[in-house]
């Protein structure tokens, strides 16, 4: 399956998407700040913080579930993170938007965060199963350890 993120075209396990997707990410990664819209460094920032947020508690993690009951939130929210990440490691306009301590702060959670998904292969187990594991929740108090340094 092809998609477009909004960077550029996503296809797991393809050589030629993610030739594609570099393309496009090596055309726009030295975008200044300047150039880039306000509109989309806020709602960027925005999304991360969300996400993070949804990370650090298990409240929102069940009103997701809830809400959306068709799709496996935790696998969403790898991915929705995965992005967040690359927008961390290839845009510069994303990096000068953070502060010196909001981006080591989130690159620390990164590290920590595929860490724990390295220990699940490919696909995070259910809820049911991650609220009973303690490394889930090491991930939900780095995630509002990261939500601090945003404040």
């Amino acid at each position: 399956m092809v998609a477009w993120d909004g960077i550029g075209i996503i296809e797991r396990n393809s050589d030629i998407a993610r030739l594609v997707r570099r393309r496009v990410v090596v055309n726009s990664a030295l975008w200044p700040r300047q150039m880039v819209g306000a509109e989309l460094i806020a709602n960027s920032r925005r999304n991360m913080l969300d996400t993070l947020a949804d990370l650090s508690c298990v409240d929102r993690q069940r009103r997701y579930t809830e809400t959306v009951p068709y799709v496996h939130v935790p696998n969403e929210l790898a991915c929705q993170w995965d992005q967040h990440s690359s927008l961390m490691r290839e845009q510069l306009w994303f990096r000068d938007s953070l502060s010196s301590v909001e981006l080591d702060t989130a690159f620390a959670f990164d590290a920590e965060f595929i860490a724990f998904c390295d220990c699940f292969d490919c696909d995070l187990t259910n809820f049911d199963r991650l609220w009973a594991d303690t490394r889930w929740s090491d991930i939900g108090l780095a995630a509002a350890k990261t939500l601090d340094a945003f404040a």
